[in-house]
């Protein structure tokens, strides 16, 4: 499964699809935001526009369970020097259980 993702968790499951409609315009169909839920979107889309536009989010993807500690270790060597003025937030989809390559 996939990890519930900064601003788009707020529409995780079929929430998101919910919040859509089809309108025509020009003889053309369009998929817009239904005027209930477009407040909350634009509201949450502000947010998450914000902090790529600072610098403040960055969202690593990653396959093997190898490939996500190997990641986690290279990031926390790079943060090593800004101490305690540097934070990691971790949300990672990890497997329930854990199979050794060499089990594989």
């Amino acid at each position: 499964s996939k990890s519930i993702e900064p601003f788009s968790r707020h529409f995780a499951g079929g929430k998101f699809l919910d919040m859509l409609d089809i309108t025509e315009v020009n003889g053309k169909k369009r998929l817009v935001v239904s005027d209930d839920d477009s407040e909350e979107m634009i509201k949450v889309w502000m947010k998450y526009r914000s902090a790529l536009e600072k610098g403040k989010l960055l969202q690593v993807s990653f396959t093997t369970l190898a490939d996500y500690l190997w990641i986690l270790r290279s990031a926390s060597q790079a943060l090593a020097a800004f101490g305690n003025r540097a934070i990691v937030y971790l949300a990672a989809a990890v497997s329930d259980f854990y199979v050794p390559m060499s089990e594989m």
